[in-house]
């Protein structure tokens, strides 16, 4: 276990003994770098080693210094961005802000706006990234959004996904960008109820107008499978290590986005193809089944026997049962091969009955 190491958090402060690490965070669709996100490290002004970000903070807290250390650390990032911003303009810089420090009453003071304008960068290219769920007066956090908007600010809501997010304030914050948690997006390729959950946050925020950055992408799987989501912004260290800005290789990082971005390219003209292969297969499938029972349409027993036949030959179907043109189910449900028979005694997903109405599902519709 990491011990916390000693170092004197006030002339660190005071004299600005810090450093900034810069992360890309990319677009494939548009096939190039839209931003970095700006990550603080301590640098011990005695023996010059680098002190995690973690650890400072903690001591920063502590000591009741954090507000201090947040100005400080805003003012090396947004320095170091500076040159970068003047030679991009439409670069964007995620800056993250601690926002138990609305608590502090630092709503008002416009700290953030006069840095941003000392440098000489425009606000609108500055993203206040921010954990919702860490401030308690939730209304003045609501105030100093409104307040920083209003100069073009840009707002992110961060780490979405993990601890007490709540659904019910992206409406009310209306955030620019999400930032799904990496525990969302570890192994999504290989897990379900994790793919669902992201599907549906960005169905959400698709109808909200809010983009959805996947942060922690690490592997080549997770990164195609977010994007196979939908996933509007990627993050992590598939694309690039946090690294100060004269070590980051640009040029590295934009040959994996051209490369991921062919790649996600062929991967969607074969889904394509697989899917209209699919779809005509069970076209073929249905017609096929519907043409050898019509001779047989008013005899029930000879019907669901005969289905029962006609469906044991394709173990894609795990049941079948045939409605009339009202949607009434005029047969059983008759299941193959043992599929889902451990539903017969689920109240909730048991199978369909004969005689029940399916007129309102969308199947027949």
């Amino acid at each position: 276990m990491n011990e916390t190491p000693e170092f004197d958090l006030e002339t660190i402060i005071r004299k600005k003994s810090l450093h900034t690490h810069f992360q890309p965070i990319v677009s494939i669709k548009k096939k190039k770098i839209i931003g970095f996100e700006a990550l603080s490290r301590g640098i011990d002004p005695e023996s010059g080693q680098e002190i995690p970000p973690f650890f400072l903070f903690s001591v920063a807290q502590k000591c009741d210094k954090i507000v201090e250390l947040d100005r400080a650390c805003r003012e090396k990032a947004l320095e170091a961005f500076g040159n970068l911003h003047h030679k991009n303009p439409d670069l964007l810089l995620f800056l993250n802000f601690d926002t138990s420090m609305v608590d502090m009453g630092i709503v008002g003071s416009g700290n953030l706006l006069r840095m941003v304008r000392e440098k000489d960068i425009n606000p609108g290219n500055i993203v206040i990234e921010m954990v919702e769920s860490r401030v308690r007066n939730f209304s003045e956090l609501c105030r100093f959004i409104d307040n920083h908007r209003k100069y073009g600010f840009l707002i992110a809501l961060d780490d979405f996904g993990a601890g007490h997010s709540n659904l019910e304030r992206i409406s009310v914050i209306k955030p620019e960008i999400i930032k799904i948690d990496r525990s969302l997006i570890q192994n999504v390729h290989t897990e379900f109820f994790k793919q669902e959950i992201l599907k549906a946050i960005i169905k959400l925020t698709d109808q909200l107008g809010v983009m959805v950055l996947s942060e922690g992408v690490e592997t080549y799987e997770e990164v195609m499978k977010t994007l196979e989501l939908d996933t509007d912004l990627l993050q992590g260290y598939y694309f690039s290590t946090p690294q100060p800005l004269k070590e980051l290789s640009l040029t590295e990082v934009n040959a994996k986005i051209q490369q991921t971005a062919s790649d996600f390219f062929k991967n969607v003209i074969t889904r394509i193809k697989i899917s209209k292969e699919h779809f005509n297969n069970c076209q073929a499938l249905g017609f096929s089944i519907l043409s050898e029972l019509k001779d047989l349409k008013d005899e029930n027993i000879k019907l669901e026997r005969e289905l029962k036949n006609m469906i044991s030959s394709y173990s894609i179907i795990e049941c079948a049962y045939l409605l009339d043109e009202s949607g009434k189910q005029i047969s059983s449900t008759v299941m193959n091969n043992g599929h889902i028979q451990n539903l017969k005694n689920n109240q909730l997903f048991r199978p369909a009955e004969l005689g029940d109405d399916h007129s309102l599902k969308d199947y027949y519709a």
